[in-house]
């Protein structure tokens, strides 16, 4: 969009018609600075009560120097395009910012977009503003090196040079000292373009620095607040989770407890005080018990997986007791067949071979009243055999221990 604004730089009067306030033109070895410093024009907040309605900004509704132009397309400029382009945006810039450096000095790109400005504008006096980066201008030929002025303001050198220019070099290297002089340079810029004294501008400025670091130092707080108080909850929840989760495993641990202990009562009044009361029970209450006893080993089998096997031992005894010789070897095929497994799975457990080497020789013992004595032998040798790997073993752990 074209926004109308007085030139009164020109001293004309005339009305003029301009898109950009400023066309900022820099060597490519600059463009750091200049980069900064169109942030710098974009964002300050110019003090329109100190500047006279002829000199705001195009767009000064934004509250700020803008639009500023830059070429950041970097693309070739003997391109017939590209230099009709830049030659348009130099037209509909009020103002052109030359960064003056020795590499300004050495760029014809940068002394092209000056000659145009020049020979467009018969106020550039007052609407060239050269930005001196590093070096100074005017040297003459014998200090070449240290040239800043691109070639076409050499030859208008002097006009130029009437007036203070905006600098950007600092007394000394202390970076602090860099810092301000790039500030300075940046208020003395705007001073020029906005016809309002520099000394005026450079307080607002240091002002609005200063309140600018008080917001950092606000959010910056805000930010510690935040982290704080997100650090607290965090670790209250982590305090908690570990509670909860001790008092998970306190319970589970209880838990544990009280399943060993009613295991411990009922292997106790299963095993141990099972003939005490078995022999004051009928047949048919002793075959419920057994039969809910059967239930209870089958479920908690993976519990104590060798408690079935004990069981079905029971049975089989019982069954061989009252003379049901077939019931009773039935019994005892099932223990042996939970202990071979339990021996397949844990074949270094001695005590798992020492209740297979009892299966073997219960199973052999109601083969042998059965009149098998073939079969019995076989279960026979095979529990001789368990029982003399173990004695073996027994004999090399006390050889070992002496």
């Amino acid at each position: 969009m074209t926004h109308e604004t007085q030139n009164t730089a020109s001293g004309t009067g005339e009305s003029k018609k301009y898109d950009y306030l400023a066309f900022i033109s820099y060597s490519r070895e600059d463009k750091r600075i200049a980069n900064w410093l169109e942030k710098e024009l974009i964002k300050y907040p110019f003090p329109i009560e100190k500047v006279d309605p002829a000199n705001y900004p195009p767009d000064k509704d934004s509250g700020c120097l803008r639009p500023i132009f830059r070429d950041k397309t970097g693309l070739n400029p003997n391109n017939p395009d590209f230099k009709k382009e830049i030659e348009t945006k130099i037209k509909a810039s009020r103002f052109l910012i030359v960064l003056c450096s020795p590499n300004s000095a050495a760029s014809s790109w940068v002394s092209k977009e000056a000659k145009i400005f020049i020979r467009n504008r018969p106020d550039y006096q007052q609407c060239l503003i050269p930005v001196v980066l590093d070096g100074s201008p005017n040297l003459g030929r014998k200090r070449q090196k240290a040239e800043c002025f691109p070639r076409i303001m050499r030859v208008v050198g002097k006009e130029l040079t009437q007036r203070t220019l905006p600098t950007m070099v600092p007394d000394d290297d202390d970076p602090a000292h860099r810092d301000e002089a790039r500030k300075r340079g940046l208020v003395q810029t705007i001073s020029w373009m906005l016809k309002v004294d520099f000394s005026a501008l450079w307080n607002i400025y240091q002002e609005q620095q200063i309140l600018e670091q008080k917001k950092q130092i606000r959010a910056q707080r805000l930010w510690i607040v935040a982290i704080s108080v997100f650090l607290l909850v965090s670790a209250v929840l982590t305090s908690w989770a570990f509670h909860e989760r001790f008092k998970a495993e306190a319970a589970e641990k209880l838990a544990v407890e009280h399943r060993n202990a009613a295991e411990e009562l009922v292997g106790f009044m299963t095993f141990d005080m099972r003939d005490e009361i078995f022999q004051h029970i009928p047949s048919a209450a002793r075959e419920a018990i057994n039969e809910k006893v059967s239930q209870y080993f089958e479920k908690w089998e993976a519990a104590n997986p060798n408690w079935p096997a004990a069981h079905y031992d029971n049975l089989g005894g019982e069954a061989k007791a009252t003379g049901d010789l077939e019931k009773a070897k039935r019994f005892y095929q099932q223990s042996l067949s939970i202990r071979r497994g339990l021996v397949n799975n844990e074949p270094d457990n001695l005590l798992r071979r020492w209740t297979l080497s009892i299966s073997l020789n219960n199973v052999g013992g109601v083969l042998q009243r059965q009149g098998d004595t073939t079969g019995a032998r076989e279960y026979y040798e095979e529990s001789l055999e368990i029982m003399r790997y173990l004695v073996g073993v027994d004999k090399n752990q006390k050889s070992n221990t002496t």
